[in-house]
């Protein structure tokens, strides 16, 4: 939801709650592998790469200099749940907690922003993977684990003209 505190101040907040659990699966390569039978069918496991939980906050706060200025700092809270890696429900990413914050000025064509993300320093992985590569058969099956790297922090300036 969107709340316009003052002239000047926007809130905006999310929330999302995803209750996924797989009823059925008799199919399920990844679980045969890691846990031996490939039937999860009534184990109620939640679906991989979905949080359960997810939400955020954010805040802009806007203004004007007497010289013809605009202005703004936004602040962006946003914390994610801990996701599973495969259907088997073995390996979780752990939860987490960013925040980002942008500050620019803007005149006419001319947009400057101080941007910094991820200044909570979140070192969570963003997600994980289990793969079966068949391209090497015959004589074997070749097993890949891959992990998405969290994003480092970040601080830097841009400016953008418009033409």
């Amino acid at each position: 939801g969107v709340w316009a505190v003052s002239e000047n101040l926007i809130l905006e907040a999310t929330i999302s709650n995803n209750i996924s659990r797989i009823d059925v699966l008799s199919d399920c390569a990844d679980c045969a592998v890691l846990t031996g039978s490939s039937d999860i069918t009534g184990m109620r496991k939640r679906k991989q790469r979905n949080p359960k939980l997810q939400r955020s906050l954010s805040g802009t706060y806007t203004g004007s200099t007497s010289n013809g200025l605009d202005w703004y700092l936004r602040a962006d809270f946003l914390l994610t749940g801990s996701s599973f890696a495969t259907d088997a429900n073995i390996l979780e990413t752990g939860s987490s907690d960013r925040v980002n914050m942008r500050f620019g000025i803007e005149r006419d064509n001319l947009k400057v922003e101080l941007i910094g993300e991820n200044l909570t320093n979140d070192k969570t992985f963003t997600n994980y993977q289990f793969l079966i590569d068949f391209a090497w058969l015959p004589p074997g099956v070749n097993r890949v684990a891959t992990a998405g790297l969290p994003d480092k922090r970040y601080y830097g300036l841009k400016a953008t003209y418009s033409f």
